[in-house]
């Protein structure tokens, strides 16, 4: 009877030690929503390519402006279309860039292809409508906070010239228009979530934005109305930004 009691009381012991026992797991991660916004602020710098226009043998950028590149700045925002291994994003861009400088004279006399005391000015409105694969496994499934991706975009750019404030007409043509054309842009993106999760998780909860990103991107643009004679605004410079995914 000793050796039951002593069993029994073993038996229970076991039993109230496995009832105090508490097995944590992790919580797995929410699932990605199957469509989200993304918004990013860039800026960056581009010289456009006009001497590659046919038909002329100087560089009318580089005989008024040199070899200076005018400064950009520009906003994207993207829709997230579809999410799978990786996600695709369709948006909208637009940005402005300008650069001044004196006007170059053009006479008979002594002074001609001297620095004017008018400023002229060459300004563009690039806008773009892209769409983006964005391999985000990389940060949704393995934790690495590096997203590559590639965008092909349709371009168009409203242009002006200004001399003097105004713009110009040159031989009863305006020096005004929209040019169109194409684009591709590789770059990659750095989570910044990975910096701080708790904040991280604090701004999904405050204000919906589940990812913040800083990135750096290089833009490939061919804007010479799909190969037409004209004022060629191609370009090919690297921009730089930050992001906000909701």
């Amino acid at each position: 009877m000793r050796a039951v009691a002593v069993a029994v009381a073993v038996l229970l012991a076991a039993s109230v030690a496995s009832a105090q026992t508490v097995v944590q797991l992790k919580p797995s991660p929410p699932p990605e929503p199957p469509i989200g916004f993304i918004f990013e602020l860039k800026m960056g710098t581009l010289i456009p390519r006009v001497g590659d226009e046919e038909g002329i043998s100087s560089n009318p950028y580089e005989t008024i402006f040199g070899n200076k590149s005018m400064l950009f700045g520009g906003a994207e925002a993207d829709f997230v279309a579809w999410r799978g291994y990786g996600s695709v994003t369709v948006g909208f861009a637009a940005g402005y860039a300008e650069k001044y400088a004196p006007a170059i004279l053009v006479t008979d006399g002594p002074d001609n292809g001297q620095p004017s005391t008018e400023k002229t000015a060459l300004i563009i409105f690039p806008l773009r409508i892209p769409v983006a694969y964005r391999f985000d496994a990389t940060w949704t499934r393995w934790g690495i906070p590096f997203v590559p991706y590639v965008k092909l975009a349709l371009l168009m750019t409203p242009w002006r010239v200004t001399k003097g404030g105004t713009t110009e007409v040159v031989n009863g043509l305006s020096g005004s228009g929209l040019k169109w054309g194409y684009g591709f842009t590789a770059g990659v993106a750095f989570i910044l979530n990975v910096l701080s999760p708790q904040m991280a998780k604090d701004m999904v909860t405050d204000t919906g934005i589940r990812r913040t990103y800083i990135f750096a991107e290089y833009n490939y643009d061919k804007i010479d109305d799909f190969g037409k004679i004209g004022l060629n605004l191609s370009a090919r410079y690297f921009t730089f930004g930050l992001g906000f995914e909701f």
